[in-house]
């Protein structure tokens, strides 16, 4: 019997090991796991602002027909969302329609200021920003 236990305590650390081992690897596959899933998230946060830069020109500044107010509006799927042809419609469903550049800028004259971008009639889209001293 002396002969057989060098082998069994062989068997039993080989076995020990090959557990230990196992349990590594187990360990080292839920890291890599979690290292594709948060590599899939920043993946999809990079790709929402990517579709934000794309789209900066998507937010509008319109203009009332009659009154010639001029007012901002948002997409309710928020900032930047429209495009010039949505931007028509929104506009046209608040009874309005996009703002010229000159109804733009004598608002501007007169104080408007924001830090968003508009789309006006002429297809392009400003930033009513001034810079006080």
């Amino acid at each position: 019997m002396n002969e057989e236990t060098p082998f069994e305590d062989r068997l039993v650390a080989r076995q020990a090991l090959i557990t230990r081992l196992e349990s590594q690897l187990r360990a080292l596959e839920n890291r890599s796991a979690l290292v594709i899933q948060q590599q899939n998230q920043v993946s999809r946060l990079l790709r929402d602002q990517l579709d934000k830069l794309t789209t900066l020109t998507a937010d509008l500044c319109k203009a009332t027909p009659n009154q010639g107010k001029l007012f901002h509006l948002t997409s309710p799927e928020g900032r930047y969302r429209y495009d010039w042809d949505e931007a028509q419609q929104a506009c046209a469903e608040k009874g309005a329609v996009l703002a010229s550049y000159d109804q733009l800028h004598e608002a501007w004259q007169a104080g408007l200021e924001r830090c968003d971008c508009g789309w006006l009639s002429d297809g392009n889209a400003y930033y009513p920003m001034w810079e006080r001293k």
